[in-house]
């Protein structure tokens, strides 16, 4: 018998039909793939983003908790110090789901740190000018923290040329000239800023920050949370061994005014720039949610009969 056999025009036909075929199936394919996989990342980032917002809030909050607790203080004690509820710091509360106390999400902590007993970088040049007598109370503080006399002089001098308004340093040479770079000439926002001056590096100003503040305004020093090395520099007849003393005294009894502490010391000579109260605080806030963590800094200014502490300025890192 004769047989027959498909046309080889024929056979290259379906066999590109079924190539066409099984390209499109492959290129469907690989879309679909593409797409799922834009929306995992989609809900990913929007997860990431919820995260975040949620983390942010909850630092936000705490820091609310924050002036809430410095109102309660104010209206209830005339005084401040490190024996009170503000300076418990608080450690990592965790935050549950709603639906289930057994699922954790978060975890929110933070701290409270006042200002008033450290000595304000801003007095060195107060109204822009130059002030001799906070230069050299500041060259005291560098010296109990044990910078040399010479480096403790010219570090103070070139932060004084730093916040002054005018151009030039005390000896009337261009500031430039002298340090090579151009100087802010007004006062500091924060003690970050340090470091942007010539001669403090970060290991000075690591040393530096449990000492240091940058207020907008004059604030008379809190006898009762200033650490000794401040205590000394601005009362030199004190001298360190005797402020090291009235630190471990104020433990036991908080100084209740200026009579209170000197009648105590008698030669410390505390005046009218210092104090026993506290207006300007600095809250560190730290939440996580999710896979967000942040950390929140925030500067208060409390006053007398003002309600909640104002909020100067927040920063988020």
């Amino acid at each position: 018998m004769k047989r027959s056999f498909p046309d080889s025009a024929a056979n290259r036909s379906r066999g590109a039909a079924l190539i066409s075929a099984l390209l499109t199936v492959a290129l469907a394919t690989l879309l679909a793939t593409q797409l799922i996989t834009a929306q995992s990342d989609a809900m990913q980032n929007m997860s990431g983003r919820r995260d975040l917002a949620q983390a942010r809030w909850l630092a936000r909050s705490a820091a609310d908790w924050a002036r809430a607790i410095l109102a309660a203080d104010a209206r209830n004690s005339r005084i401040d110090h490190l024996g009170e509820s503000w300076a418990i710091k608080v450690p990592p509360l965790p935050i549950r789901s709603g639906q289930s106390q057994d699922i954790l999400e978060g975890e929110v902590s933070g701290e409270i740190s006042e200002l008033d007993g450290r000595f304000n970088l801003n007095r060195l040049a107060p109204a822009g000018k130059a002030d001799r007598e906070q230069i050299e109370i500041f060259v005291r503080l560098l010296m109990l923290l044990g910078s040399p006399e010479n480096e403790a002089e010219r570090l103070a001098l070139a932060l004084a040329d730093w916040i002054d308004s005018d151009a030039l340093t005390a000896d009337g040479a261009a500031e430039l000239s002298v340090y090579g770079v151009p100087f802010d000439n007004q006062s500091l926002l924060g003690v970050g800023t340090l470091v942007r001056v010539p001669g403090f590096n970060p290991v000075l100003l690591a040393r530096l920050q449990p000492y240091v503040s940058a207020l907008p305004r004059r604030v008379p020093l809190n006898l009762n949370t200033a650490p000794a090395e401040v205590l000394a520099a601005e009362l030199p007849d004190l001298g360190l061994a005797v402020a090291q003393r009235v630190v471990a005294e104020r433990v036991r009894t908080a100084f209740r005014d200026l009579a209170d502490f000197n009648a105590r010391f008698e030669g410390a000579a505390a005046n009218a720039a210092c104090g026993v109260s506290s207006q300007y605080f600095i809250v560190i806030t730290r939440a996580s949610y999710g896979e967000s963590v942040v950390m929140l800094r925030t500067l208060l200014h409390r006053t007398a009969g003002s309600g909640w502490p104002d909020i100067l300025w927040q920063q988020i890192l």
